[in-house]
């Protein structure tokens, strides 16, 4: 089983996911969805199991890759998914900032939620 935590601030597409992933199947996965970077971050310290970070960038509580630094922070090998309308300088943001950029995908919005369970299998795999 897959522990995903997914940030993201947007409550409709936090529903959506939320019965994708109940559809899945809950011995696939486990969907934990926070609204922002903090909530997230609580999450990190938290939990003892999480298998891959889902995140959008553009949040009002963090920004998506001071949440992706900050997790890291506690857990270097986090598989990271960035899922945003505008991804396109995220690489170059978190190399500035000190981030490293091993073992991320970047998924652009909208996305279609068949494409998700690939994704987080390609990213996860010998976890």
């Amino acid at each position: 089983m897959r522990t995903v935590l997914w940030s993201d601030d947007d409550p409709v597409l936090m529903r959506l996911l939320e019965n994708w992933f109940t559809k899945l199947g809950s011995k696939n996965y486990r969907f934990i969805g926070v609204k922002g970077g903090k909530d997230a971050l609580k999450v990190v310290r938290g939990r003892k199991k999480i298998d891959v970070l889902v995140t959008d960038l553009a949040n009002p509580q963090m920004h998506g890759t001071d949440l992706i630094i900050e997790a890291r922070k506690r857990r270097p090998s986090l598989p990271v998914l960035i899922a945003s309308a505008f991804p396109e300088s995220v690489i170059s943001d978190l190399r500035m900032k000190g981030g490293k950029t091993t073992r991320m995908r970047v998924f652009y919005k909208p996305f279609r939620p068949e494409e998700l369970a690939p994704t987080i299998e390609a990213l996860t795999k010998g976890s």
